[in-house]
C-alpha cells in the first residue's frame, strides 16, 4: 500500500455506512480520485476544517490500486465566496460538474485541479457566464475533445463565415463544400463562431447571451460525442 500527500478540492462528499464519509477529490498530482475517509464523522481532529464540498484541503491518503484511505485532511481554503449568493453557488455547481465528468478517475494529470482552483476563487460577479464558458472550452482542450473550430473538420479548408455550419457528426465546423454533402448539425453565427476561437481574455467582450450560446453548443456536442449530461447546466 502507497502513500501520497498533496493538494485538493472536494468535489463530493457523502455519508458512507455508518460514520465514514465517500469523497470524491481533485487533485493536484493525482487526478481525481475517490477516497473513504474512516470515522469521518467523529473523529474531528484527523479531518480539520472537515470534508465539505467545494474546499480546499491538504491531504495524507494510503491507496492500492483503486481504493484509498483518506488518514487525514486540513483544510486550506473553503472557497466561501461561492457560498455568498445563490448565483455563485449555482456557477460553483457546474464547474464541479464539468470538472467531474470530463476529467477521468486516476488520471494523473494535476490540470483539472488548478482549473478548478482558479476557477472557484473568480466566482461571484457579472461575469460567470463567461467563467463558466472558459472553463468547459478550456476543460475539452485539455481532455483532447474540443471540436475542430479553425478549419474545416473534414477537408481542413478555412471556413466561408457567411454561413456557418457546425456538424455534431464530423465534430465540428464545416466548409461550404463538405456541408453542401452533409449538412446535419446546425448553422451559427459569425459571433458565436469568433468566440470559439477567441482568447481567454477576449471572452468578456462579447454579449453575454453569446456566450451562454457557446456553453450550450459545447454541451449538446459533449451529448452528442461523449454522451455525458449536465444536470447543472439547467440552472445556467
Amino acid at each position: 500500500m502507497r502513500s501520497i500527500v498533496g493538494e485538493a478540492i472536494i468535489l463530493d462528499s457523502r455519508r458512507y455506512k455508518e460514520a465514514d464519509t465517500k469523497t470524491l477529490l481533485s487533485t493536484d498530482r493525482y487526478g481525481h480520485i475517490y477516497a473513504i475517509a474512516p470515522n469521518a464523522r467523529k473523529s474531528k481532529h484527523r479531518f480539520v476544517g472537515g470534508l465539505n464540498i467545494l474546499s480546499h484541503i491538504e491531504f495524507s491518503i494510503d491507496g492500492k490500486n483503486e481504493l484509498f484511505i483518506l488518514n487525514e485532511s486540513t483544510l486550506i481554503d473553503d472557497n466561501e465566496d461561492a457560498f455568498k449568493s445563490i448565483n455563485a453557488f449555482l456557477t460553483a455547481s457546474v464547474l464541479l460538474e464539468i470538472s467531474e465528468r470530463l476529467f477521468t478517475l486516476n488520471n494523473p494529470d494535476e490540470t483539472a485541479f488548478y482549473k478548478l482552483k482558479f476557477a472557484l476563487k473568480h466566482i461571484g460577479d457579472d461575469k460567470d457566464t463567461y467563467l463558466i464558458f472558459n472553463f468547459l472550452r478550456d476543460s475539452l482542450i485539455t481532455t483532447g475533445e474540443i471540436p475542430e473550430f479553425e478549419r474545416c473538420a473534414v477537408c481542413q479548408s478555412e471556413i466561408d463565415r457567411k454561413k456557418i455550419l457546425f456538424n455534431y457528426y464530423k465534430g465540428g465546423i464545416l466548409c461550404r463544400k463538405c456541408a453542401h454533402t452533409d449538412n446535419r448539425g446546425e448553422y451559427i453565427s459569425s459571433n458565436l463562431y469568433d468566440l470559439m476561437l477567441s482568447d481567454e481574455l477576449e471572452v468578456v467582450n462579447f454579449d453575454i447571451k453569446v456566450a451562454r450560446q457557446g456553453i450550450f453548443l459545447l454541451e449538446r456536442y459533449i451529448r452528442f460525442k461523449l454522451n455525458l449530461t449536465f444536470k447543472s447546466f439547467q440552472f445556467i
